[in-house]
């Protein structure tokens, strides 16, 4: 089931109906602190408790490490649940029914799931059955606990395993075929997909098995083969990994991302976590958006071979666009031939932790990259160098972070910024200054965002006489998403809550941003925000109703 098939209304009715103490409070010692419960924040290690729970709010607020959201929220983060799964869950506790207007997609993903459950099972056991693959995997020092952690199995060597008579009749032909279990050939043949291998169950964030990862253990080519597309897998959204090695408590721990399965296994085995693997294919922007949700710090892991040297070429582009954040990124390129796998196996962990410290950030990679080719400090090299600097500038999307990166260039090549600002203005336009006549005074964006954060926590205020066409003539970052709340919350039902509010914009452009802004501007007592939000409201009303005067002044003198 597709999130996009949820109704919005539903969502906002199981927001409304969970008791937020009571779900956290099922997984964390709250203790009453005022009107509010407090407790040890699971998502960063602390002694004194900075976590705090509003059960009138439907929020939850670590004033420790910034973690914040409505139950659904928790559930993402401390559960590991994907959306759907943390509504399905929810909505199972109290009683409700989740509706969808995608039933047949729904149904035919939760048997296929169920299928490949079934399957996995059977390759565990054939696993168990193997004595030569048990010893392949000994050799390759994969342990029985991992092997039961990753739920590793074997499909036996033959083609019509799973497409015998026998399972047929358990499973059929079709469901087979579309979970790309077995093939069919051009005469209309069938036969097994995985013959001879070591299967690596992949599963989806909400630990659901979608899809299996094939490895031949006699190294014949493909050495790795990977389930087709389905309904349920799309390898390009895929990690491979992140289910079993995650945990909420380590939010603060780097993730390794590396390229194979055993990768995977062998860090985790020796307690290096997270570590994700892609599929078989390119690191995609997907994947970085689930990897930044979850860590502080991401280490791709590379050959230090000219291969994994072009493949960091390519990851440095995808990155790029995140690059600025709350997640930093570096790059860790192995000896020539190890993969981490064969590395934390001759040399162990400590050896692999050290060599992690000596990863390369982001911005230090593609200085380097740039001024690859420099063979000396004549005009041309570093022209050639800065050419090349401005492909990935023009990438960046994060103003702080370009401006940072053309620093650290200047500086390292001995030149005035101006020079780079000025070569980048002439090819891109991305670095001309605003003029400062149409830009908004910075604490008009500040009064917009306590405004919002106010409303949300306080829906009720929204009833009182706020001015929406002079606010909504204000062009200050944020002012539309100020009457967009305002406009929903008057048209809501009375007893509307914060994390309702949050979970009705949690899909749009603008309104994704709420649930930070009520993270960062926290109000506890009403009375005080109430008076708080009278005087934004005159100031913002003000700026609103000049900007209108000027509006029609111009239009006036145009007629002229």
């Amino acid at each position: 089931m597709s999130a996009n098939f949820i109704p919005k209304s539903f969502i906002e009715s199981l927001v409304a109906a969970i008791n937020i103490v009571d779900l956290i409070g099922s997984r964390v010692e709250l203790k009453k602190a005022g009107k509010d419960h407090k407790g040890l924040c699971p998502f960063h290690n602390e002694k004194t408790p900075s976590f705090i729970v509003s059960e009138t709010k439907g929020f939850y607020h670590c004033f420790g490490c910034g973690a914040h959201g409505t139950p659904i929220s928790f559930l993402m983060e401390h559960d590991n649940l994907d959306f759907v799964t943390a509504i399905k869950y929810l909505a199972e506790k109290v009683g409700m029914e989740v509706p969808s207007n995608d039933n047949t997609n729904a149904k035919k993903e939760n048997e296929q799931a169920a299928l490949l459950e079934e399957i996995t099972k059977i390759y565990e056991s054939q696993l168990n059955q193997s004595s030569e693959v048990k010893q392949y995997l000994t050799r390759r020092g994969i342990n029985e606990k991992s092997i039961k952690k990753f739920r590793i199995g074997y499909s036996p060597d033959s083609w019509n395993f799973l497409s015998s008579p026998k399972l047929l009749k358990r499973f059929s032909e079709k469901k087979l075929f579309d979970a790309g279990l077995i093939v069919k050939n051009e005469k209309g043949n069938i036969y097994d997909r995985f013959r001879g291998r070591i299967i690596f169950p992949i599963k989806s964030s909400s630990n659901k098995i979608i899809a299996f990862g094939g490895r031949n253990i006699d190294e014949q080519l493909p050495k790795y083969i990977n389930s087709p597309e389905t309904i349920t897998f799309n390898k390009s959204h895929c990690l491979y990994g992140l289910s079993e090695t995650y945990e909420a408590r380590n939010k603060n721990a780097a993730l390794f991302l590396c390229e194979g399965y055993l990768d995977v296994i062998s860090l985790a085995q020796i307690g290096i976590m997270p570590s994700v693997a892609t599929l078989g294919t390119a690191l995609t922007e997907s994947h970085v958006k689930q990897i930044i949700q979850r860590t502080p710090k991401v280490v791709f892991c590379f050959d230090g071979d000219e291969a994994g040297k072009k493949a960091s070429l390519r990851t440095v582009d995808i990155v790029l666009g995140f690059a600025g954040g709350l997640t930093e990124f570096s790059f860790l390129f192995l000896p020539k031939g190890q993969d981490p796998d064969s590395l934390v196996q001759a040399k162990g962990k400590d050896h692999f932790l050290e060599l992690a410290k000596k990863s390369i950030p982001l911005s230090e990679l593609m200085i380097k990259i740039a001024c690859s080719e420099m063979k000396n400090n004549n005009a041309e090299s570093k022209s050639k160098a800065i050419s090349m600097a401005l492909t990935y500038i023009q990438k960046m999307r994060n103003q702080l972070y370009k401006d940072a990166f053309i620093t650290d260039l200047a500086d390292h090549l001995k030149i005035d910024k101006d020079l780079i600002i000025n070569a980048s203005n002439s090819d891109t336009n991305t670095f001309k200054a605003m003029p400062d006549k149409g830009q908004p005074k910075r604490s008009e964006n500040l009064f917009i965002r306590e405004a919002i954060s106010i409303l949300v926590q306080f829906p009720k205020l929204a009833n009182k006489e706020i001015p929406l066409d002079a606010l909504s003539k204000i062009e200050a970052p944020g002012a539309s998403l100020l009457v967009m709340v305002l406009r929903y919350i008057r048209t809501a039902d009375s007893g509307i809550t914060t994390s309702m509010i949050i979970e009705h914009f949690r899909d749009d452009d603008l309104g994704k941003h709420i649930s930070k802004l009520v993270s960062d501007y926290v109000f506890d007592d009403e009375p005080i925000a109430e008076k708080i939000l009278e005087d934004i409201i005159k100031k913002l009303s003000f700026h609103g109703s000049r900007s209108s005067l000027a509006e029609s002044l111009a239009k006036k003198f145009k007629k002229q």
